[in-house]
Formats: C-alpha cells, sequence, structure tokens
C-alpha cells in the first residue's frame, strides 16, 4: 500500500495545461442555467507568471458590455468580479503547489450577505479584503456566469486577454446548488 493510500490522499492527474504565452484556453457556451445560485470548483496549480490577472473562469455579457469571473490578481490574490462589485482575498495566491478552490454563490440567502457568495481554498473560508471589496451581491441578484453566453476557463472572455499560466484539474460547476469543498472529495 503506498502511502497516499494509507493517508486518502488522491493525486492530482489527468491535468490540462495552460500556457499563458500560447494564449490557450477552454470555452463553451452554457443554455440558461441559475444564475442565483451555482458552485465551481476547481484544482489548479499557478505557472511562474505573477505580473499578470490570470483568469479561471469568465463570461461576457452578449453586447460585450460586462463581464464576470474569478481571476487570480495581478497582487495575488483570489479576485471575484460580480454585478460590478470587486472581491478581493485577504489571502495571497504565491505558491506553484496544488490548490483546491471552489467558488460558491447563493443570492436567495436573506442573511447574512456575506453568505452570498463564499471562496473556499483548501477547504478554508475565505475573507474579503474590506478596503478593496464592494459590498457583496444584493438579495436574489443574477450573476452573468451560467447565463446562455460564452463562457472561457483560462482567459478573460472574448477579449483574449488574462490568459491563465498552470494546470487544472478536475472542473465542476454546478447549476442550481450552493455547495461547500467538501462535496468535492480530499482538500
Amino acid at each position: 500500500i503506498t502511502e497516499d493510500r494509507a493517508s486518502g490522499a488522491q493525486f492530482i492527474d489527468g491535468s490540462l495545461k495552460i500556457d499563458n504565452n500560447k494564449s490557450q484556453y477552454l470555452q463553451r457556451t452554457f443554455s440558461t442555467g441559475n444564475q442565483k445560485t451555482y458552485t465551481f470548483s476547481v484544482w489548479l496549480k499557478r505557472g511562474f507568471d505573477f505580473a499578470n490577472f490570470q483568469a479561471i473562469l469568465t463570461t461576457l455579457s452578449s453586447d460585450g458590455t460586462s463581464n464576470t469571473g474569478a481571476w487570480i490578481s495581478t497582487a495575488d490574490e483570489w479576485y471575484y468580479f460580480f454585478g460590478g462589485s470587486n472581491f478581493y482575498s485577504n489571502a495571497k495566491v504565491r505558491d506553484t503547489g496544488w490548490y483546491h478552490v471552489v467558488y460558491r454563490l447563493d443570492t436567495t440567502i436573506a442573511s447574512p450577505d456575506s453568505d452570498r457568495l463564499r471562496v473556499y481554498v483548501n477547504g478554508n473560508l475565505m475573507s474579503w479584503n474590506t478596503s478593496t471589496s464592494q459590498a457583496y451581491p444584493t438579495l436574489n441578484e443574477t450573476d452573468l456566469l451560467n447565463s446562455a453566453a460564452s463562457h472561457s476557463i483560462g482567459r478573460r472572455d472574448s477579449s483574449n486577454q488574462h490568459h491563465f499560466d498552470g494546470s487544472m484539474s478536475q472542473f465542476y460547476f454546478i447549476d442550481g446548488q450552493s455547495l461547500g469543498p467538501e462535496e468535492f472529495g480530499y482538500t
């Protein structure tokens, strides 16, 4: 029995290498889903580009006037843009090892408003930097993610900017459910 099997750990194999110098990404147009409640989970490993915004999952409105999604900022913060508001985490992303990241949105939660948008990194709930972040999403606010629009993994929408540099694996998008990291196995 190997050490990882004895501990219950898993290897993050089968990952997709995304090279920002080659402008690589994945793209899909969703059918319209629940834009108030969804979860996405991904294992990711950064490359060595620490100078640029790096997109994880983004989408652009059909008229091209607004976008939304998840990035790693140029200040090495977990970053989420939702409904015209910027959310920057207090935690830094400076390691080039594997991270398990879960973005959890549920704008139908009446109170507390901080539960409407939650991000977990390696099983830990991230706090938002209140000096740079805006108010939480409003009650029943809708998002562009999970709309009938083009979604990109590894780049910023159709502007072909902010390419991710590194590896991603086990990317899951769950429509209509707000799930915690424990739903995605070992962290």
